[in-house]
């Protein structure tokens, strides 16, 4: 039976001798893996990584967690406590003595966090002479090999999906959630069997671990293990085997931005506490687009909300004869980062032509159908020199060989205040099922800035007057997320609708109505 590490400050509190003192940390830092000793929240999440294969051959840690409680850290000691077998009695778990996967294991996060925290920890902790170490052409240690026949991989998030790619891995760690593209490349690496593990702090969480991996977590599906870890959890004086002074940490919450607090001081999810629009759920409105096809008599509308310092948001739907709206594709294509991190504007042509080529891959939808284009009344009539930005974009069309005429977005009395708040009222009213029991508004998979804006649309929070309090939202929505939220509530807000056509009046059908309106006005002559 493995002894159980104390924490090493624990141990050396209780010699007198400095000389011994300074002899236990000598083997403290020649041993780490031996003398690794974790808080209680850190020991939970080593221990769901120890029974979660028993249910699952593709099982999915989360470990959400504050800045500080060592995540990383205890990231590291798994991985070589799985390589090398249980080095303690912290890790007395089948799959620490028996690991049954392939043993590859690939270490994702930025460039800038391998190189700076997760390599020297592995260089660290790794028993000297079990391993060497390489670059492979990287600015970076990239790959260690070890003689037992292990690998660690290291994958930065800004490479090529395609990277993620003809391997089958048995240990993968996303450190911080990975962009959605490289999620779905590396779950198809774990046809062997897997272990996924997914430390973070959930400050700004891409919509997909949400709406995938924490709702899995939230609902208890077998192969989904959460672990959640405040700053406290970590503390000397109100931690389990703690270590930060309980005075450093108190004094780093107050200065916390109370905006980032549930992420940074108690690792729980920042955004998605207050969305606007509770109603949307993914499994209902994020559809494939052969499951709502768009049909006939449908009227297309392009809705626009151009900007200065990056692409304009820009959303096409169908507005379909029931009142259904589906929205079917969008512009920037490029959907590998969010929206809100664009930093580059595009020119007013190279917006036209991106316009052109959403209606050239959609020929059938736009055949014979003219176009209703709105654009945002308060930015897009904004003069720029002598000329609003609407008439920058239908000059240039014209340039082109293209009409393009935009209509404002609609008005509501009272001022803008009042305008969005009617604009989210027929939103949520959009969600609601129609009278055939599905929902008034759907997106189509490929729109992926629309699902991402929405998903983050939330309000602001405000300052409490104590930690002890809960923090309290305010009106006031978060800016760098609402950009494709209000193109959908300009395209649900206009006021134009579909209607299939009346079928042609045949000869007799004149005629009778013509009799029956002579009998209506009282004629004798029919009586």
């Amino acid at each position: 039976m493995f002894q159980l590490p104390a924490q090493p400050y624990e141990v050396a509190e209780k010699i007198r001798d400095p000389e011994e003192v300074r002899a236990f940390y000598r083997a403290v830092g020649m041993k780490p893996l031996t003398y690794f000793c974790p808080t209680g929240k850190q020991a939970e999440y080593i221990q769901k990584v120890g029974v979660c294969a028993e249910d699952s051959t593709i099982p999915v840690v989360v470990f959400t967690a504050a800045n500080g409680v060592g995540k990383t850290v205890t990231t590291v000691q798994i991985l070589l406590n799985i390589i090398y077998g249980a080095q303690n009695g912290w890790f007395d778990y089948p799959i620490f003595h028996r690991f049954s996967y392939p043993k590859l294991a690939w270490y994702c996060s930025t460039g800038e966090a391998l190189r700076d925290k997760i390599v020297p920890l592995i260089d660290l902790y790794a028993i000297q002479g079990t391993f060497t170490s390489g670059k492979e052409g990287k600015t970076y240690t990239s790959i260690f090999t070890f003689t037992n026949g292990w690998r660690i991989s290291l994958k930065t998030y800004d490479q090529d999906v395609e990277t993620y790619e003809s391997a089958d891995v048995g240990v993968i760690i996303l450190d911080e959630p990975a962009p959605q593209p490289i999620w779905n490349a590396v779950k198809s690496r774990r046809r062997l069997g897997c272990l996924t593990l997914i430390p973070m702090t959930p400050l700004f969480t891409p919509p997909y671990l949400y709406d995938e991996v924490k709702k899995a977590c939230d609902s208890h599906t077998p192969g989904y293990y959460p672990v959640e870890a405040d700053v406290y959890s970590a503390c000397r004086k109100r931690g389990i085997r703690g270590y930060l002074n309980e005075k450093t940490v108190d004094e780093w919450v107050r200065g916390c931005d109370p905006e980032e607090r549930d992420a940074r001081v108690y690792g729980r999810f920042a955004y998605f506490s207050q969305v606007i629009y509770p109603g949307l759920d993914r499994s209902v409105h994020y559809v494939e687009p052969s499951a709502y096809p768009i049909p006939p008599y449908s009227i297309v509308k392009q809705v626009v909300d151009p900007h200065d310092s990056r692409p304009p948001a820009c959303i096409f739907a169908a507005l379909c004869p029931n009142g259904r709206i589906i929205i079917f594709d969008e512009t920037p294509e490029r959907n590998d980062i969010h929206f809100w991190e664009f930093r580059t504007p595009t020119t007013i042509r190279d917006d036209i032509i991106s316009w052109n080529d959403v209606i050239r891959r959609n020929a059938g939808v736009f055949r014979d159908k003219k176009i209703i284009r709105i654009m945002d009344r308060h930015f897009g009539w904004q003069l720029r020199g002598k000329r609003t930005f609407a008439e920058m974009y239908s000059d240039e069309a014209r340039n082109l060989g293209i009409r393009i005429d935009f209509e404002k977005s609609y008005q509501a009395e009272g001022g803008e205040e009042k305008e969005v708040m009617f604009g989210h009222k027929q939103v949520r009213k959009a969600l609601l099922p129609l009278d055939d029991g599905r929902p008034g508004l759907v997106i189509w998979k490929n729109c992926v800035h629309t699902w991402e804006g929405l998903t983050h649309y939330v309000r602001k929070k405000e300052i409490t007057k104590s930690a002890a309090e809960k923090p309290v939202f305010s009106g006031r929505i978060i800016d760098k997320y609402r950009d494709f939220p209000d193109v959908v509530r300009y395209l649900v807000c206009d006021e134009i609708t579909a209607h299939v056509p009346a079928p042609a009046k045949t000869l007799y059908d004149k005629r009778m109505a013509f009799v029956t309106k002579v009998k209506n006005e009282g004629d004798e002559y029919y009586d």
